[in-house]
């Protein structure tokens, strides 16, 4: 809503957060989604009360049984303001030290000036943190009351789910591709939720080779076969995970990727040695866009820092093993 000068107007959205990264977690997703949602996102913003004063939100709800459709409370004199806002005003700025109205800079459209006052009834249910237990407590409710009302469609979707996964090779690999003197590809495995990701050296005939795999989860795809990342190991101990960006160096000794660990779209970057399998480079308070690229060796690495609506924002350079700051280009 940049254009129109609306910091935020609509309640939180009923969108499913589930992503999937191979066959089985796909048939998973699609056997789920086609009978429930399966969870909730949630988005951020800050109140307004009538004097025009910035507010939280202390009210506290009560358990619900699985059997009542919870209703979430309205906020009758609850509002944000669209339009421009005088810097002299106590509310001009939100907690983070931005304007709470923001506009694009290519937007031909100007601000509403005086602003106006949008209804926001449901906005205490916005909480980019995750950590409300209001906002915590109602989606829990609510996933309760969706397991209560859907639990006769059980078998039906366990029959759903049985009938995607037996059309699918689960033990399976992608077409490798060439990259330097490797051969780059994916595997996945029956039972497991991610891929594999794997190389072999760059032989003569390798796409007889291939052919010749015997179709079973222990065998190589290609002679000299190593898994330089596996996502089902980086997914353990950890409720979601996805992988953006992976690639290797320019001499394929050393691994960057970036992962999401939230489901918020907030990368983290890795950097690997392959033929140790050590973490050689890593930062966890940084947050950053899944986009990555090495520079012209394997010391330099360009990444994406986000604004505050979580889009690609700024471009750094980072050398590994350096102390110094990441550079802002």
């Amino acid at each position: 809503c940049s254009k129109s000068g609306i910091r935020s107007v609509s309640s939180f959205g009923f969108s499913p957060i589930l992503k999937t990264y191979s066959s089985r977690a796909a048939a998973e997703a699609q056997s789920s989604t086609f009978l429930r949602r399966t969870s909730y996102r949630m988005m951020s913003s800050r109140s307004i009360d009538q004097n025009g004063n910035a507010e939280t939100s202390t009210t506290t709800t009560t358990t619900m049984t699985a059997s009542v459709p919870p209703t979430a409370r309205r906020e009758e004199d609850r509002f944000v303001l669209a339009g421009k806002l005088a810097e002299t005003e106590p509310n001009y700025l939100a907690p983070d030290g931005k304007p709470l109205a923001r506009q694009s800079d290519s937007s031909p459209n100007a601000l509403l000036d005086p602003p106006v006052k949008v209804s926001d009834p449901y906005g205490w249910l916005r909480d980019e943190s995750r950590t409300v237990p209001e906002v915590l407590e109602h989606l829990n409710n609510e996933n309760a009351y969706t397991e209560h009302l859907t639990a006769h469609l059980s078998d039906l979707r366990s029959d759903i789910y049985q009938e995607m996964l037996a059309g699918i090779k689960e033990t399976d690999y992608t077409v490798p591709v060439q990259n330097g003197e490797w051969l780059y590809y994916s595997r996945t495995f029956e039972g497991k939720s991610y891929k594999s990701m794997c190389r072999a050296p760059l032989k003569d005939g390798w796409e007889e080779l291939a052919k010749q795999w015997d179709g079973s989860m222990d065998s190589p795809i290609l002679p000299g076969e190593v898994a330089y990342l596996d996502v089902n190991e980086l997914a353990e101990g950890k409720s979601y995970c996805a992988t953006g960006q992976v690639r290797p160096s320019p001499s394929h000794n050393v691994l960057a990727y970036s992962a999401d660990f939230t489901g918020n779209e907030v990368c983290q970057i890795f950097v690997k040695d392959i033929n140790t399998g050590e973490i050689i480079d890593h930062d966890e308070t940084l947050e950053c866009y899944g986009q990555l690229q090495w520079g012209a060796d394997d010391k330099t690495i360009f990444y994406l820092k986000m604004d505050s609506e979580k889009r690609p924002y700024q471009l750094y350079r980072h050398v590994i093993g350096n102390d110094e700051p990441d550079e802002l280009l």
